[in-house]
């Protein structure tokens, strides 16, 4: 795996920095802010906004995509 450095600036300091959770992760944890649920009813796609309090700087070809972990702990 190549290394890719990224930019982070923090707006919370109370709040850890993106971080894999196990070795081979395809992508860092990023903790929000609040807590948020969605009701079961909601469906598959139904979306709440979250601040995460932080910003990132990635190179050309990188993004940070928010994926829910549901049922993982």
């Amino acid at each position: 795996m190549s290394k890719v450095d990224v930019l982070i600036q923090r707006f919370d300091p109370g709040l850890p920095l993106p971080a894999y959770a196990h070795a081979g992760d395809a992508g860092a944890d990023l903790v929000t802010a609040v807590d948020v649920e969605l009701p079961p009813a909601s469906g598959p796609g139904s979306r709440r906004a979250s601040g995460s309090r932080c910003r990132t700087a990635t190179p050309l070809s990188f993004t940070p995509v928010p994926v829910w972990a549901l049922g993982l702990g």
